[in-house]
């Protein structure tokens, strides 16, 4: 039985008992639990309460911090371009030579569409230059007139890839002219089927010319969202 006249203990109240080890939770961020007693520390209780502007204050500074977060920041917290190469190269004529072409360049995954459209020319030019290869190694070969003739149509066709149609691109890229860029990948891509058409159907380059036009078609889809 409590004794009514009995002194109270400072900060614990009469008659206000709890289970040993009962949980109180304040706002979901701090708990207590009863000691082996028959009194709940009120003290405690009200230390707690205190606390909730502490809380609330640093929330809210918290959340001042993460608004004021510059967007040029941003970037640090998001993954790869791994998204903006795949939206791009879905709007080219052949998604997955894009994907194969951009992801093996190592500074894709960093780059912005003009800069993937670079990184297509790059490639472009590494397409002509196996082209000449290919084309050098057959006129070495002891071809026939209409063989020679042909290579060295297309050796023509690929020299002006090579000196003009690329450093053209490239250098409209770089100044921000996008349809200057572009007309440079079309052309390269109709060179490579002009070389083609030369050998009437019977081309020993076929491999290259499809590698130079394929890369040019995507080279230019790519440009053409710069516009």
């Amino acid at each position: 039985m409590i004794d009514e006249d009995a002194p109270r203990e400072p900060g614990k109240v009469k008659g206000e008992a709890c289970p040993e080890h009962e949980h109180l939770t304040i706002n979901g961020l701090a708990t207590f639990h009863c000691v082996e007693s028959s009194y709940c520390d009120h003290q405690s209780v009200l230390t707690m309460t205190n606390m909730k502007p502490l809380v609330l204050c640093f929330c809210l500074q918290a959340i001042v911090v993460m608004i004021t977060i510059p967007v040029s920041h941003c970037r640090t917290f998001l993954p790869n371009n791994g998204n903006l190469i795949d939206s791009t190269c879905k709007k080219t004529p052949n998604y997955n030579l894009c994907l194969q072409y951009l992801k093996a360049s190592p500074g894709s995954s960093s780059a912005d569409v003009s800069g993937l459209a670079l990184i297509m020319v790059k490639v472009m030019k590494a397409k002509v230059n196996d082209g000449l290869k290919r084309i050098h190694d057959l006129q070495k070969g002891g071809a026939g007139p209409n063989l020679k003739k042909a290579l060295s149509s297309c050796a023509d066709s690929y020299n002006s890839v090579l000196t003009t149609d690329i450093p053209e691109a490239t250098e409209a890229l770089q100044k921000g002219n996008p349809k200057f860029a572009q007309d440079g990948a079309n052309d390269a891509a109709n060179e490579a089927n002009y070389c083609e058409e030369d050998f009437s159907g019977h081309s020993p380059l076929t491999q290259q010319n499809n590698a130079l036009h394929d890369s040019a078609a995507i080279t230019s889809a790519i440009i053409r969202l710069l516009l």
